[in-house]
């Protein structure tokens, strides 16, 4: 599939350009040359926005431990909001934020050990995770 993927990637922004080229040097009507340098020009931008990769199935399959690292390096960012916040005003609040934020990483690296290895349907029923919806892959 990654092959697949590598392919349409490159072979879409060519075809936009090689359209885009034959309507310029060998289409003599204006409209005809206006519309395919329009399509070719729209697949460029595909290619470069990788909208066929939208299009094909995502090869992914530990989703579960995808997810919880988007959610751990969220918590790196309010990691670093609480220790500036403390850094500037050492007051309860902003302690307690780096607090719950430490005790948060670590339950999320405790969940990341549990679904790493595992395919979506292997994850244990009763694992501390919060799935992705069906059909929703994370970045």
């Amino acid at each position: 599939m990654r092959k697949l993927r590598n392919v349409v990637s490159f072979v879409i922004p060519v075809a936009g350009m090689v359209i885009v080229l034959a309507a310029v040097l060998v289409v003599g009507s204006p409209r005809v040359e206006l519309g395919l340098v329009v399509v070719g020009l729209l697949l460029v931008e595909g290619g470069v926005w990788r909208l066929a990769g939208a299009a094909l199935p995502s090869e992914r399959r530990y989703l579960a431990l995808r997810a919880e690292s988007n959610r751990f390096i969220a918590m790196v960012r309010q990691l670093n909001a609480a220790a500036v916040a403390l850094r500037f005003e050492d007051s309860a609040a902003a302690k307690r934020m780096l607090e719950e934020t430490k005790r948060a990483m670590h339950r999320s690296v405790e969940r990341m050990v549990v679904v790493a290895g595992r395919p979506v349907d292997e994850v244990p029923a009763d694992a501390p995770i919060e799935l992705p919806p069906e059909g929703v892959h994370p970045a």
